[in-house]
Order: C-alpha cells, then structure tokens, then sequence
C-alpha cells in the first residue's frame, strides 16, 4: 500500500474509533459482532470515500491492525452497501456520519495539503542540486543532510541556519566597505 494511503486510513480509523470513543484496534478483531461491525462498517465506508485506496488495500490494512487475515475487497464493499443503506432509512445515522465524514474531511485534507507542500519542497531541493556542477561541493552537502537527519533537531538547524544567514550579512557588510572605502582605517 502507499505510504500516503496508509496514511489516511490510519488517521480515519483513529478518528472513528475516537468518535464512538473506543480503542482503534478494538475495530479490527476477528469478530463478527454487531457492536464491532458496525464500527467496522463506518470505517470502510469513510476509508472508500476519502482515499484513493483499492478496496482490497483498505481491506487489507485490518491485518496492519491485529488482525489475523485481511478483509476482502467483497467485506469492504458490503461495508459500504450497509452504511449507505441505514443512512438511506435513518435520518439520525446519516446525521450523525455526515457529521463523522466532515471531521474526516479536514483532517485527510490536512494530510494532503501537507504532502502537497512536502512535494513541491523534495522537488525543488532535487532542482537545486541537480543543477550543481561543484562534486566536492555536492558531497558536503551530503555529508550535512547525513549528519542533520541522524539527529533530527529541529533547534540545531535552526541555528545553523541562522548562522549561515549571519555570516552572508557580514560577507556583504564587509564587501560593502572594500568597495566604498568606507569604514577603512
């Protein structure tokens, strides 16, 4: 399954499981138990409307979850009949996941816009480098994304950062006086 997809349907499990305030796993055993299909049901059905995702990659992320063997693509699309058919006869249901469906909405659209934005960065780095003729240049710039990605702190690129920035003002306050003569003793 794609990560992206994976994703999403974990963030729209958490949130049905958090809506009927049960454990996400609790979703998923091998039961056929009204009180756990119904559940289950909603799931599948939020999972078709706001992913991508084939119905099998949906029915297979229950195996991700505990359970022994996946749901089939039938199970998912008979869990999307029953949804759409109580929602059909009941007005306080469908009520009820519209409103499930609109918090879902936001937060896969929040998911999405961050691959968005995380995508048109990766490019542009990509952009950057591979326009890079300097190999020496190249390679330590490697050697810096290495050591930044084996801590991962946020703080410390920060400061790095802020430091670069720092040093091409001075860079330029410097050059600035060389070329007016302005400031020389």
């Amino acid at each position: 399954m794609e990560n992206s997809n994976f994703k999403i349907i974990k963030r729209i499990a958490d949130i049905v499981a958090s809506h009927y305030e049960i454990h996400v796993m609790s979703m998923f055993p091998n039961s056929r138990l009204q009180k756990v299909a119904e559940k289950r049901q909603v799931f599948h059905y939020m999972a078709t409307r706001h992913t991508r995702a084939s119905l099998q990659e949906i029915g297979d992320f229950s195996k991700s979850m505990g359970r022994k063997r996946v749901h089939n693509h039938a199970s998912v699309l008979h869990s999307v009949k029953q949804v759409s058919g109580f929602m059909d006869i009941d007005a306080t249901y469908k009520k009820e996941i519209k409103e499930l469906e609109n918090k879902i909405y936001k937060a896969v659209s929040l998911i999405n816009e961050s691959s968005k934005i995380r995508d048109v960065q990766v490019q542009s780095i990509i952009d950057t480098v591979f326009g890079e003729d300097n190999i020496e240049f190249l390679e330590l710039v490697h050697l810096l994304i290495e050591k930044i990605y084996e801590n991962k702190n946020k703080e410390e690129l920060s400061h790095l950062i802020f430091l670069q920035h720092k040093m091409n003002n001075e860079r330029i306050y410097k050059t600035s006086q060389v070329d007016s003569g302005l400031g020389m003793v």
